[in-house]
């Protein structure tokens, strides 16, 4: 036999054994997509490329620019995202808010995007290039709620959403220097790309729940939903103009437009814990998910599960301590998938058949399209990628 062949012919019967013993020994696939410094954050994907980390820095000094990484190639590199005055207070340079943030972003797609902050909405329409800085004081239309509730802290802008380029709405929440806590919120609306804003969204009137939230996201133009650690969850189907309450104890949620819920939870059934729940009409009644999978033992001692978002084919997964990440083909059944990581999971998102997940020290999971198409039919394990926001080239000021 020619020694070309005989050498090929070794190569790949030295490839299969190398493939067999790892499926045998249980251990799954991954490649390593790069490294760096980072902070942990929300994931902000425009398309499967083009993505964001906004991170969660809490304290910075008022000439600090930085307010995450981006990635145009899926991953593979990271830059460092700025926005020049972002942390100025519009008041003074050393006001007791300046330095907080970014607190959320909305991207209406891969040139424009949204960042909230401490009193502030930063807007770009050229990837984050240059950016537009609207301070929320001289922007809002100040009635005798608003002004009450500025009374009680910092406005926060902790939510945003758009519609389009000219329509979007806003969470604010009224925050402590001290401690951070939330002392009340206000959504409030844009018709003109948020330089100007006025007072929208109430409490229902007969809703018996504090009106707090920490989060915001919309399912269609009319169906969204709040969430805060102490309240659980508000819904609305009437675009924000009027928000109801839940009495299940609900950390997380994801909201579909037909009104079908599945929610991270703090409640028991018995003895057991549940993390996962569904329900079908906006949080009226509530289900325990079937969760098949093998946790950690302090898992729910170490915060438990932190995100969860579902593909529009019904699939889904949440994330959360210990590397954890949880997947369900319908929403009824969840297992645990393997990661390369045993750091917490912050936040996960879905995207053109492609996954993220974002961690504490600024680490970022993919999960692969091909992966995510085998998985559809259950005959594979999940394929995961890590890399880390902040390693590749150096992002400019």
């Amino acid at each position: 036999m020619r020694p070309d062949i005989m050498q090929a012919k070794c190569a790949a019967i030295a490839a299969f054994m190398a493939i067999w013993t790892l499926a045998g020994a249980g251990v799954s696939s991954w490649r390593q997509l790069g490294g760096g410094a980072g902070v942990g954050g929300a994931l902000h994907f425009a398309d499967a490329g083009d993505g964001w980390l906004i991170s969660n820095i809490q304290q910075a000094g008022p000439d600090e620019t930085l307010v995450g990484y981006r990635t145009r190639d899926g991953g593979d590199t990271w830059d460092e995202l700025h926005i020049l005055g972002f942390r100025e207070s519009l008041t003074g340079r050393y006001s007791w808010v300046t330095g907080r943030g970014p607190f959320c972003a909305f991207r209406i797609g891969v040139a424009e995007a949204w960042v909230g902050g401490a009193e502030a909405v930063a807007h770009t329409v050229d990837g984050g290039a240059t950016w537009d800085i609207t301070h929320l004081w001289p922007a809002l239309v100040f009635t005798r709620y608003p002004i009450g509730l500025a009374d009680r802290g910092a406005l926060n802008v902790r939510g945003l959403h758009f519609h389009d380029s000219m329509s979007g709405m806003a969470l604010v929440a009224a925050e402590s220097a001290k401690d951070g806590d939330t002392a009340g919120i206000a959504v409030l609306a844009t018709d003109d790309g948020g330089r100007a804003w006025a007072q929208w969204g109430t409490r229902a009137p007969d809703s018996p729940f504090p009106f707090l939230a920490t989060r915001l996201r919309m399912a269609s133009s009319t169906v969204g939903w709040m969430t805060h650690w102490r309240t659980g969850l508000l819904v609305t189907t009437d675009a924000g103009a009027t928000w109801r309450g839940t009495d299940y104890g609900v950390r997380r949620a994801h909201v579909a437009a037909n009104g079908d819920v599945w929610a991270t939870t703090e409640e028991s059934a018995g003895d057991k814990r549940v993390y996962l729940a569904h329900s079908p009409d906006l949080g009226l009644t509530w289900e325990p998910a079937r969760l098949v999978a093998d946790l950690p033992e302090e898992f729910a001692s170490h915060g438990a599960l932190s995100s969860l978002k579902f593909a529009p084919d019904g699939r889904g997964w949440a994330v959360g301590a210990f590397g954890v990440v949880l997947a369900t083909v319908d929403g009824d059944t969840w297992t645990r998938e393997q990661t390369p990581t045993d750091s917490r999971l912050l936040d996960v998102q879905y995207v053109d058949g492609v996954v993220y997940a974002s961690g504490e020290g600024g680490g970022v999971l993919k999960r692969d399209a091909a992966s995510a198409a085998i998985d559809a039919v259950g005959k594979r394990p999940t394929t995961w990628a890590p890399t880390k926001a902040g390693g590749g080239r150096d992002g400019s000021r």
